[in-house]
């Protein structure tokens, strides 16, 4: 009996020895496909208080689970946000101001959109900033640096620091006309002036579609790949049902909206793809 303890014990010491390491390589990879986002409080795009963190945590969720990618967000204020040297970011990748190695992924789209608010002032065509001559501008402090541009056109411009507060100085008549990203401006309309909202009217700002998109500094340590995973992930899902379903819930504002939501994030793809390190 006893010739046959030795083999039993190295055999289970073997079994624990296996486990212990098949623990330790899983703890390793999780580790190492862990990560935490900046972003700023931007609703219905970015938020903590939104069920699913909004249209951008819904899509981020879904190519996260793809990419196998475990992850949590940090959320800043906005002059914070630009400012963030973070390896990873979610959000606007025109809204930060220091340069990085970055490989930018498109998971969605926003559209930059003029609002009105009809009984103060009547909306005309505005093609061109020439259009806007003689206009009060609203703009959000820190997204525009050539000022100088609207001064020559004789465009008075307001800045304000929050969309809420251009969209109070529209329905006060402080400012005729607001740039401003039209989900957001859109919420903010709903929760403060909910009886008003057809008042508030809005016209596209030309070719004025950025991206909601993820960021990864390709030099931070397992930035590539990171990278590689949202690479891969968005390739392959950014036309499947359920991403396509997320997209329609979020743009229903816009009847047309769901039919080209796939294709503007087709060329905002190709315009960004440069930036992606195989």
């Amino acid at each position: 009996m006893r010739g046959h303890t030795a083999p039993a014990r190295t055999s289970g010491l073997r079994v624990l020895l296996s486990c212990l390491f098949l623990t330790l390589a899983l703890e390793a990879h999780a580790q190492e496909a862990t990560v935490v986002f900046d972003s700023t409080e931007t609703p219905p795009i970015w938020s903590a208080s939104i069920p699913g963190g909004g249209l951008g945590g819904e899509l981020l969720s879904l190519l996260s689970k793809k990419a196998g990618v475990s992850y949590s967000m940090r959320y800043l204020p906005p002059a914070r946000y630009s400012r963030s040297t973070s390896p990873f970011i979610v959000g606007n990748p025109n809204l930060l101001v220091n340069e990085r190695n970055r490989a930018i992924f498109p998971i969605g789209h926003i559209h930059l959109t003029y609002f009105y608010y009809r009984p103060e002032h009547e909306p005309s065509p505005i093609r061109t900033l020439a259009d806007l001559a003689g206009h009060r501008l609203g703009l959000l402090r820190g997204t525009v640096e050539d000022l100088e541009a609207f001064e020559r056109l004789k465009v008075k411009v307001e800045q304000a620091d929050s969309v809420t507060s251009l969209v109070r100085m529209l329905k006060k008549g402080r400012i005729d006309v607001a740039i401003l990203t039209e989900l957001p401006a859109l919420h903010v309309i709903q929760q403060e002036f909910p009886g008003a909202q057809d008042d508030f009217v809005r016209l596209h700002v030309p070719g004025a579609s950025q991206p909601i998109a993820v960021m990864v500094d390709l030099d931070a340590p397992g930035g590539r790949d990171i990278a590689k995973r949202y690479r891969q992930a968005l390739l392959e899902y950014h036309r499947s049902p359920q991403y396509l379903e997320i997209q329609r819930k979020h743009h229903d504002h816009d009847p047309g909206g769901a039919r080209t939501d796939s294709d503007l994030l087709e060329r905002l793809l190709l315009l960004y793809e440069s930036t992606w390190d195989e």
